[in-house]
């Protein structure tokens, strides 16, 4: 493997690499949100936390870590790893001599469905033209997203994946279908000098990653959401996102381990609306047109809140409290105008700002910073009702599907320079 961006390029118009592996009651305290700071800067902030047991607790357990690569990790960051079902490795990029670049950089990514992919798409091409701007990547942003929902499959995106490969790219920047089943070419790829910049955590020395993870995303929504039922009891309904892929799963894990902490809450139905907010409006109407009882919460695997309050609020019943991951302006707008009667819990973080802090890390893995591990997972900030005014966009309507505003950082300078050797960013020259 070559650890020089610089000799790689020398020889990356080579014939195209073959890949041929197949197989992608809660505690709350004072949160001192910093309203408006861009994702990537200042520092962290003290949020609201978990029950530490109990109902509105997530349990989760540190993924292995045979290298050791968490050691000297502080506390408060260890806490997003909690759940996390990957292996972590030490990354193949540490040795990476520092380098300005430029860069050539693709995507391969799941179908535009709604606003999250959009609005991932939408940052990626913002960031790489900044990027381009300052000398730090070039050419085009290539784009390569599987066509169809209905058939997108592991295989259609490993071709689209090897036809970034096969274009000479340096690093290609993934939203995987199955992370698993990426590994291999990921791997390939890496042998090659390309590094892949995953939206979700891989099991590969070659990726990067780094957001909050779905476990901890959905999970830590869901607990506190459930926190706040009375006595701990209570009737919720669980909304699912789209079945098989990355988000999903690891939601759905966050979610069972929540409510497994929650021994009289009943869940009454569980139903699919493909992480969008449309979708979930229609799901959620067809699920009350044949369950008249009541329904305390509503926990889901993001990106739905908006079009499940929007459900409740046309049949005429009582909005219940939905955990708010993913969460959009719409929800927020609603939230925020009746925060003195209704308290559910979100976790902060738009699309914007995942899309900003996988970016941030691909860039200083590529300039040499000396990437330290494979998942760098961010620890989560709770959204509650004492700090949901910094997360709302002023004047939105309670059907807006557009993101929530940054509020607290998402991913803090100071916890991004644990997961390197050398500190700060190419992208502030």
């Amino acid at each position: 493997m070559t650890n020089s961006f610089i000799g790689r390029r020398m020889s990356r118009r080579a014939p195209a690499l073959a890949i041929a592996t197949f197989v992608v009651g809660i505690s709350l305290v004072g949160c001192a949100a910093e309203a408006g700071t861009e994702s990537g800067s200042g520092e962290s902030v003290s949020a609201a936390s978990l029950a530490a047991s109990g109902c509105g607790s997530l349990p989760g357990a540190l993924p292995a870590d045979p290298e050791g690569v968490l050691a000297g990790i502080s506390d408060e960051t260890l806490v997003g790893f909690g759940g996390a079902e990957v292996e972590l490795k030490a990354s193949a990029w540490a040795d990476v001599a520092e380098n300005a670049g430029p860069w050539k950089i693709g995507y391969s990514a799941l179908p535009i469905t709604g606003a999250i992919n959009q609005a991932y798409l939408d940052q990626f091409n913002k960031r790489f033209d900044e990027a381009k701007k300052l000398g730090l990547v070039e050419g085009e942003f290539e784009v390569n997203l599987m066509p169809d929902p209905t058939s997108m499959s592991p295989a259609q995106q490993l071709q689209g994946y090897q036809s970034l490969v096969s274009r000479g790219v340096d690093a290609i920047i993934m939203q995987p279908f199955s992370p698993a089943g990426m590994t291999s070419a990921v791997d390939e790829a890496g042998e090659a000098g390309i590094v892949t910049a995953a939206l979700s955590p891989m099991n590969s020395a070659y990726a990067v990653n780094s957001m909050v993870t779905f476990y901890q995303d959905a999970g830590s929504a869901a607990a506190a959401t459930l926190g706040q039922l009375k006595d701990g009891k209570g009737k919720v309904l669980v909304v699912h996102g789209f079945d098989g892929i990355d988000p999903e799963i690891q939601g759905f894990n966050g979610v069972k381990a929540a409510l497994a902490e929650c021994p009289d809450v009943e869940v009454v139905g569980e139903i699919s609306a493909a992480f969008t907010n449309a979708t979930a409006k229609t799901a959620v109407q067809n699920f009350l047109a044949s369950y008249p009882g009541e329904i305390d919460a509503v926990v889901q695997m993001g990106g739905m809140a908006t079009g499940i309050i929007n459900a409740f609020e046309q049949v005429g019943r009582t909005v219940p409290l939905v955990a708010g991951n993913g969460i959009s302006a719409g929800a927020l707008a609603y939230w925020a105008e009746k925060a003195d009667t209704y308290s559910p819990a979100g976790v902060a973080g738009s699309p914007e700002q995942q899309a900003d802090a996988v970016w941030e890390v691909l860039i200083r893995t590529l300039s040499g910073k000396g990437a330290k591990m494979n998942v760098m997972a961010l620890p989560p900030t709770l959204i509650t009702s004492e700090n949901v005014n910094d997360f709302t966009i002023e004047g939105a309507d309670t059907t807006s599907d557009a993101s929530m505003a940054p509020g607290a950082p998402y991913s803090p300078a100071n916890i991004l320079d644990e997961f390197f050797t050398k500190s700060g960013t190419p992208l502030s020259k």
